[in-house]
């Protein structure tokens, strides 16, 4: 079951988006993601291949300090040589978000959350077995307001499950229809897995 393990990664990479408020930032809001992914796994020549949802919570709790919680489903599929292989993840996750002003459009952040996954995984319709396992990322990196309705962010991320780990790179933007609603883009990657994803965020 081992091999399944990099599938988490792939439920970890569909998670939190921290968009600003129009003209100002704010870091509680609600979210609804979706999102398409790649992961590779050991042992096929071919990536795993799906999509995702994902409802996210952030509350700021202190000038600096935010709390963020969030749900995610996920599935994916394997068609190789004949043989259907089928997983489908869920994860709940629980975090931190620290943040400082850099100037009047542009924050520094750093973020921690802990999650907990687990994949069912078919093979052929055959029920093959459940992964559970425990892991968690922390990222750094900076926010910017271009415009008045529209930011930008980039993050170097780390997401570790079980004893492995990887690093990658999320880039972000975030258009504001109104001031308290925003349309927002995300693009993730690392040396196994990419991410895109679509979302859209209420703020409060």
């Amino acid at each position: 079951m081992n091999k399944y393990y990099p599938l988490l990664f792939a439920a970890t990479l569909t998670g939190l988006t921290l968009p600003a408020v129009a003209g100002t930032f704010s870091y509680s809001s609600v979210s609804a993601e979706y999102s398409k992914y790649s992961s590779a796994i050991d042992g096929f020549s071919e990536d795993f291949q799906g999509n995702g949802k994902s409802l996210d919570l952030s509350i700021a709790l202190r000038p600096n300090l935010a709390v963020t919680a969030g749900y995610s489903s996920t599935s994916a599929n394997l068609y190789l040589s004949g043989t259907m292989a089928d997983a489908d993840i869920t994860s709940t996750s629980i975090g931190l978000v620290g943040h400082l002003a850099i100037n009047d459009t542009s924050d520094f952040l750093l973020e921690m959350r802990f999650f907990n996954g687990k994949a069912d995984v078919d093979v052929d319709g055959t029920y093959f077995g459940t992964v559970d396992i425990d892991g968690g990322t922390a990222a750094i990196g900076i926010r910017k307001m271009l415009f008045d309705t529209l930011e930008v962010n980039g993050f170097i991320q780390k997401i570790s499950v079980e004893d492995t780990s990887r690093v990658g790179i999320r880039f972000g933007a975030a258009y504001y229809v109104v001031k308290s609603v925003s349309v927002d883009f995300r693009f993730s990657l690392d040396n196994d897995s990419n991410l895109l994803a679509v979302a859209l965020t209420k703020y409060f």
